[in-house]
């Protein structure tokens, strides 16, 4: 699947509504784009230092976290929108990422 193609808008909820909510939330903000990964947070201005970097060494974006080598298998954003288990694995890592940072700061 292409991830510049756009589905058609829908009156229900996203896929993975079965997840926990800090997972579904996290899966969400992964196939959109927006997840809180260590290079938004600086870009938004919520991050304390200018840390970047992941605990595997790379930088921490988008497309490294959907193949961070700390997974067990990498995703896609195909795999994002079929919520399967990649993609899961995938919105867990980044909650647990979420939530080992120490603070994020609130503007």
């Amino acid at each position: 699947m292409d991830p510049t193609t756009r589905e058609p808008p829908r009156e229900e909820m996203a896929p993975g509504k079965h997840l926990p909510f800090a997972v579904w939330k996290s899966l969400n903000r992964l196939s959109t784009g927006v997840a809180r990964w260590k290079t938004n947070l600086l870009k938004w201005g919520m991050s304390e230092d200018d840390d970047v970097m992941c605990s595997c060494g790379q930088l921490q974006d988008m497309s490294h976290l959907l193949v961070c080598l700390q997974l067990e298998e990498g995703c896609t954003h195909e795999d994002l929108i079929l919520c399967n288990d990649k993609a899961i694995a995938a919105a867990v890592f980044l909650e647990r990422c979420r939530m080992s940072r120490t603070r994020i700061v609130s503007k």
